[in-house]
């Protein structure tokens, strides 16, 4: 098998384990939805289990089918996939009337990146005082979306309301090792930046990482995901991977060390 089919392959196996626990998956067809249990929805994906590469393997009539599952569920609807793996998916979601965006997909290996945690952001523990704060910080840092700097800052990020729900489900996926949360701190402001990244078993993917505008354009999201990787090494992964919002957000993981690999799709009713 070609290599880089081989890791995306990885990486699609990744994701599709990534809601378990979170979410009961039912199989319509190539695709998988996912009902999901925690505060927040999930997605549709294509079963990794099946070689979807061929034209037509996704139809219409099944992503109708599969969004049927999750508004039947009372969830909003949208669908997830790696485009390079299943080239039929997008035709299938415009002709269901879906609109569709693509974002890059990156990856690093880790297996040879050196150790050593770089000086200034730290890992939180599970009910720390600042994990209402660093959730905060991602509330505000993806309202404002892209990477210029901005007014939000401190004040935006205290009157940002993080509910009980949310702050119980972080918690209880941070005492069972599923997610590692990062926090970048200002002497004067507190909690600036965050990134979380999250294992299964020998792959990880960083996510969520954001910084208040206010303190854009200083490497505070680099330093973040720096501490996340070391982490990540540390725990046995050996791949990381994360889907950005855009070429600017892309070329900020790139001087990282990640290297984009693909594209991930991302649909939702247009509407």
């Amino acid at each position: 098998m070609d290599r880089l089919v081989a890791l995306l392959r990885r990486i699609d196996a990744y994701l599709d384990a990534a809601p378990g626990g979170s979410a009961t998956a039912t199989d319509v067809g190539p695709l998988r939805a996912f009902v999901s249990r925690a505060p927040f929805p999930f997605y549709v994906r294509p079963r990794p289990d099946l070689d979807l590469s061929a034209p037509g393997a996704v139809s219409p009539e099944d992503v109708r089918r599969a969004a049927a599952v999750l508004s039947d569920a009372g969830q909003a609807v949208s669908f997830e996939w790696v485009e390079q793996l299943v080239p039929s998916l997008r035709p299938a979601l415009v002709g269901a009337g879906f609109a569709v965006a693509s974002h890059p997909l990156l990856a690093l290996d880790l297996t040879d990146r050196e150790g050593g945690a770089p000086a200034g952001p730290r890992l939180l523990e599970p009910r720390s005082p600042d994990l209402p704060a660093a959730l905060a910080v991602s509330e505000v840092g993806f309202a404002a979306a892209g990477t210029g700097s901005g007014a939000q800052g401190r004040v935006e990020r205290d009157a940002a309301v993080v509910g009980a729900a949310l702050l119980d489900h972080v918690t209880t996926r941070m005492r069972t090792g599923r997610s590692v949360v990062a926090v970048l701190d200002d002497p004067v402001d507190g909690v600036v930046a965050t990134g979380w990244h999250q294992p299964i078993g020998a792959t990880t993917e960083v996510v969520g990482v954001a910084t208040l505008p206010s303190h854009r354009r200083r490497g505070a999201a680099a330093a973040v995901v720096e501490l996340l990787l070391d982490d990540a090494r540390r725990r046995g992964c050996t791949l990381a991977l994360l889907s950005a919002s855009d070429d600017a957000v892309a070329r900020v993981y790139e001087h990282v060390g990640f290297t984009r690999v693909g594209s991930c799709g991302a649909a939702e009713p247009s509407g």
